[in-house]
């Protein structure tokens, strides 16, 4: 009695190969055991489960985490995230997408007008430099009350500057996401072409 072995089938010819899968086929009588004399000799099926299950790891790009800008690429009209160079049906809104048609979205992290405020009035408090020129007019009223009041006026001038520098960075960047927002919704009417063009409102 002879065995594949490569997937275990009982051989009913002579061939070298067997007729199942293709694999090489025991020799009906072994010349070599490994087990000792007078002991017998269980037979194991290996099965060849290589590159069966194995799929491609995906590649570990290094990505920065300061990086808040990422392409993605969406349904032309429903904007649902999708694989890039996708074509079937879109899993959100089932239309058909054909190839080269997803739209290119290039997605930022969410500013609100409350977050650009409060992100700019926390910058503002923890800042190093207005520790330091907060401790030196203390330091000031508490040994001459006029170069307390000449360190206070400094140290407000430069409050307001700084508040107003990063209050116009943070606008300007919730501006941008507004215009980003904007854009990509064009997009989506251009490709279906409807007629109707009036600005959403975005907040």
């Amino acid at each position: 009695m002879r065995y594949c072995y490569n997937c275990g089938a009982m051989a009913e010819h002579n061939g070298v190969f067997c007729a199942v899968c293709g694999g090489k086929i025991d020799p009906p009588n072994p010349q070599h055991s490994s087990a000792p004399q007078g002991q017998p000799v269980y037979r194991h099926n290996v099965y060849n489960t290589y590159n069966i299950y194995t799929q491609p790891k995906p590649e570990n790009k290094p990505v920065s985490p300061s990086q808040s800008v990422r392409e993605q690429w969406a349904c032309p009209f429903c904007g649902a995230i999708v694989d890039r160079g996708f074509e079937g049906l879109c899993p959100n809104c089932g239309v058909q997408i054909k190839a080269g048609a997803t739209v290119a979205v290039q997605q930022e992290m969410p500013v609100s007008k409350a977050n650009a405020f409060f992100g700019a009035l926390l910058a503002l408090v923890f800042s190093p430099i207005t520790l330091l020129m907060l401790m030196v007019t203390i330091a000031g009223i508490l040994t001459d009350g006029s170069a307390g009041m000449i360190f206070a006026m400094i140290l407000l001038t430069a409050l307001s500057g700084s508040a107003s520098y990063i209050g116009i960075k943070n606008l300007h960047k919730y501006d941008k996401q507004k215009k980003l927002r904007w854009k990509n919704h064009q997009q989506k009417l251009d490709f279906r072409g409807d007629t109707n063009n009036d600005q959403p409102r975005i907040m």
